[in-house]
């Protein structure tokens, strides 16, 4: 500002950062952390593949260089002469000539070179290429593998599709004839999924990736294609439609709550989220960040229960004991007689309705002859009867109504008020 210019040797101050990475919760800390192993991960492999290229370019220029000098001090031979005569084998299969000609010693031990060896090892080592997919049939994705259309079945009614390696790997699946879903599998893989750097190469949108079913994609061409929507750059989305519901007070590092589109249509029927890179946590290369995402995309995908944590609604009740077993019974429980009661933790002995009650007249120090009531609204009371019981999560929220000795009412929280 005023004219001003940051010098860009001068690192940025990340004290903030320092400071909100320590108040993260354990599955945000625990993200995080795949996130940096897997990009130094790729950072070392980078450095590898790097030095192993250098090394064999420098074995390829070393072998041309002592090939070169072979042949040069072959040029500076006296030539010999070389009698040729007329065989009887086709002009166009061999050349003949019907007088002498001189040939060197150079062109001597070329022409066996190149009849004994193959063209390759004329031009020193071979340099190593990553495995590419042969031929421009269209690519399906399928579980993290990708797949080449076979054949039709005999009556036209399927369709049968193998792994892209297809002469190596055995693994087959068929879809009916106007349908992706797949309804047979033969075999498995004998290979491990591609990598994510390698599926980068194609345009696969994961926010339209359905669990059965195949999805066609296409590769992304060196000349450059347009991005898919589910690798789409925070930097790329509309500010007007986007800042205003970020809120002011939303932090920079928090993109694990935060929500517009939907991963997968079908997952657990939640409201649809994205998750995004800060813009202004470390500048990255468009194509680290759209890696970044595109990673953390495919770990929740695998995550079941990290996924359900991060797509949870903003007033559903949290889990404070999230160690205890489905067959213990929690209650976390507060006067629904007094305002702003605390909620204190109460352990139940077995699940039901008779030692429910003990533990809540330990609690209240109160005595309670009648059967416990579950109050559903104001003017409908039901028994709590064993079937409620069961189908109560191990740790729930309650408020007990003890205004009247011998007729309690529990009032269950569904959510946040």
């Amino acid at each position: 500002m005023n004219g001003e210019q940051t010098d860009p040797q001068i690192r940025p101050d990340l004290s903030w950062a320092k400071t909100y990475v320590a108040g993260l919760n354990g599955n945000q800390v625990v993200l995080l952390k795949v996130m940096h192993e897997h990009y130094q991960k790729h950072i070392e492999a980078k450095k590898q593949m790097e030095q192993q290229q250098k090394i064999l370019r420098e074995a390829q220029e070393k072998a041309q260089l002592e090939q070169q000098a072979i042949l040069d001090s072959l040029v500076r031979q006296k030539p010999v002469k070389v009698e040729v005569n007329r065989t009887s084998v086709s002009p166009v299969s061999h050349t003949s000539s019907e007088s002498e000609g001189d040939i060197t010693v150079k062109d001597v031990i070329i022409g066996k070179m190149k009849s004994a060896l193959p063209h390759s090892c004329l031009y020193g080592v071979k340099s190593y290429k990553p495995y590419r997919s042969r031929g421009n049939r269209e690519r399906f994705f399928f579980e993290g593998h990708l797949y080449i259309f076979d054949k039709y079945s005999y009556d036209c009614k399927k369709r049968f599709f193998r792994c892209e390696r297809k002469n190596t790997c055995p693994a087959r699946i068929h879809t009916p004839v106007d349908s992706n879903k797949v309804i047979h599998r033969v075999q498995s893989h004998n290979h491990p999924a591609p990598s994510t750097e390698d599926l980068s190469n194609y345009n696969i949108d994961f926010l339209k990736v359905k669990c059965g079913f195949l999805m066609p994609v296409t590769p992304i061409r060196m000349s450059g294609s347009n991005t898919p929507s589910s690798l789409t750059s925070p930097s790329d989305l509309d500010e007007e439609n986007f800042l205003p519901k970020l809120g002011a007070s939303t932090s920079p590092m928090n993109f694990l709550n935060f929500g517009q589109e939907t991963v997968t249509g079908q997952l657990d029927g939640r409201k649809p989220v994205i998750l995004r890179i800060p813009d202004n946590f470390h500048r990255l290369p468009e194509a680290e960040v759209r890696e970044m995402e595109l990673a953390i995309t495919k770990f929740l995908m695998q995550e079941t229960e990290l996924r359900k944590e991060l797509m949870a609604k903003n007033n559903e009740l949290p889990v404070v004991f999230p160690s205890v077993s489905k067959d213990e019974l929690v209650l976390l429980v507060a006067n629904y007689t007094k305002d702003d009661d605390l909620f204190q933790f109460v352990q139940v002995k077995e699940r039901t309705e008779a030692a429910i009650r003990a533990a809540l007249q330990l609690h209240f120090k109160q005595e309670c002859s009648r059967a416990l009531k579950m109050s559903i609204s104001a003017k409908i009371n039901v028994p709590l009867t064993q079937q409620i019981v069961d189908q109560w999560k191990s740790e729930e929220f309650i408020r007990v109504d003890v205004s009247k000795p011998n007729d309690w009412k529990i009032h269950v929280l569904m959510q946040i008020e």
